[in-house]
């Protein structure tokens, strides 16, 4: 039955989806549909967008044109490295890092987050074997499983009463303790694991793939769960600066034994974001078979209206023209997406994205 899903899409669908059917579930040569992706307008765009930049703004934002936003549409869209379109925007970011060269022991020029977010679509898009960018992942592995070593996490916070007054906008959540956190340096984020789940070479040596199966058992306890979503407020004593830490990996809908995560259920866009994160961890078995893996695929399957045919809810695959995609913000595939045979095509894809196991890692 899937083979002939897998036909009605390549019949059906735009360049996009006809393009990574072909060639991800399929698993033949796509050559023959390549002109016709790169000439679509959604690629081009995109592409247009991505213009060499790395202050923190260009990278890490809710504008469409923003690094972070440009490359998981592009990830999306099938583009890997060795397409030159892609390679060609690519390498200035290869030379900066070259230029750098964190692997000397060179001082970082801004947070381990932003460092996180560009190794981690580097490595989405096939570059994760550049000295410089392994580097950065092999980094932060070291650096997010220590965040599993810690006892006690209420110490992760610090009472407020020993910080003086708060701006009102951080009154809400919880502050982070800054001798614990050091700036996201251990917070475990959602690029890492973008990282992490993106270099083979991770997952062909014991040492780091026991670090990263860690990591997984970690965020998939209800330890790691019941944790502020987004993890609180860092704060800078030496600045007095409050800012949000954000991108925990959160997993809308966790199945608790004896309660609902009532403030993650709320918190913005986690729901919107749970077919990139079922997407993601379908490479780790064990979160295949973890429930709320399950519950999630229990759900979608609910959706089927015909043999291997599905259709979603509109909102659980969103196009905004704002809106981080991490976040399930800009989720379009076909150009043309206001036809129910459009959401049709896009569920399906989606559905077989998330359940076609082509990995067997952990």
């Amino acid at each position: 039955m899937e083979n002939d899903v897998y036909d009605w899409l390549i019949k059906n669908a735009g360049p996009i989806i006809k393009y990574r059917t072909q060639k991800e579930f399929k698993e033949e040569d796509a050559s023959k549909f390549e002109d016709d992706l790169l000439s679509s307008r959604l690629v081009t765009q995109q592409l247009k967008f991505l213009k060499f930049s790395v202050s923190p703004t260009s990278l890490h934002h809710s504008k469409p044109e923003a690094f972070e936003n440009c490359m998981g549409r592009l990830f999306e869209f099938g583009l890997k490295k060795g397409i030159a379109a892609l390679d060609d925007r690519i390498q200035p970011y290869l030379d900066w890092l070259d230029e750098i060269e964190l692997s000397k022991g060179n001082p970082v020029p801004f947070s381990w987050f932003y460092l996180s977010l560009i190794a981690g679509y580097l490595a989405m898009t096939g570059y994760s074997n550049h000295k410089e960018v392994n580097y950065i992942i092999r980094k932060r592995l070291e650096n997010a499983v220590s965040f599993t070593e810690i006892k006690n996490f209420n110490e992760i916070y610090i009472n407020p009463e020993k910080i003086g007054k708060i701006p009102k906008n951080f009154r809400e959540r919880p502050i982070l303790n800054p001798e614990i956190i050091k700036e996201h340096a251990i917070l475990p984020n959602i690029h890492d694991f973008h990282c992490f789940l993106h270099t083979p070479s991770l997952l062909n040596e014991m040492d780091t793939k026991v670090k990263i199966e860690t990591l997984v058992d970690f965020i998939l306890s209800p330890e790691y769960q019941k944790l502020e979503p987004g993890y609180g407020i860092l704060y800078q004593p030496d600045t007095r600066r409050f800012y949000s830490a954000g991108w925990s990996i959160h997993l809308f809908g966790y199945p608790f034994e004896n309660d609902f995560n009532e403030k993650m259920q709320k918190s913005i866009c986690f729901d919107k974001s749970n077919l990139l994160r079922l997407s993601l961890l379908n490479r780790l078995g064990k979160c295949r078979n973890h429930p709320w893996f399950k519950n999630n695929i229990k759900k979608l399957k609910s959706y089927e209206i015909n043999d291997g045919i599905f259709q979603f809810p509109r909102e659980m695959i969103p196009q905004n023209n704002s809106g981080y995609w991490v976040s399930g913000r800009a989720l379009g595939l076909e150009e043309k997406r206001s036809t129910k045979k459009a959401l049709q095509i896009e569920s399906t894809f989606r559905f077989y994205e998330i359940t076609k196991c082509k990995y067997s890692i952990l």
